[in-house]
């Protein structure tokens, strides 16, 4: 193998960029690790990602969310750690009166 060649590596982006979140809520450290996914000029709900299907939030990885104490949301507990995130998208309904 040629040495030149093989050194000569192009590091490519991810296709949907990365973020990160930190904020102390009260005495709580949360973290949210989100990558964007890109339209790309697509249509996502309801085509790329289907109504009524499960799928994970969040473009090339799952967001996770990241606690360092245990928290509650609405009267529903979850212990500290790290958590990933899925969800599941329904069409909208619009009204017009």
């Amino acid at each position: 193998m040629n040495k030149y060649i093989d050194s000569a590596r192009v590091m490519i982006p991810p296709a949907s960029s990365r973020s990160i979140l930190q904020q102390k809520v009260g005495v709580t450290d949360v973290s949210v690790n989100y990558s964007r996914p890109g339209s790309k000029g697509r249509v996502i709900f309801g085509n790329v990602v289907p109504y009524g299907k499960i799928w994970r939030t969040g473009g090339d990885l799952n967001t996770k969310i990241t606690f360092s104490t245990d928290v509650s949301f609405d009267g529903h507990f979850l212990k500290k750690g790290r958590i990933k995130t899925n969800c599941c998208v329904y069409a909208k309904i619009v009204v017009n009166l």
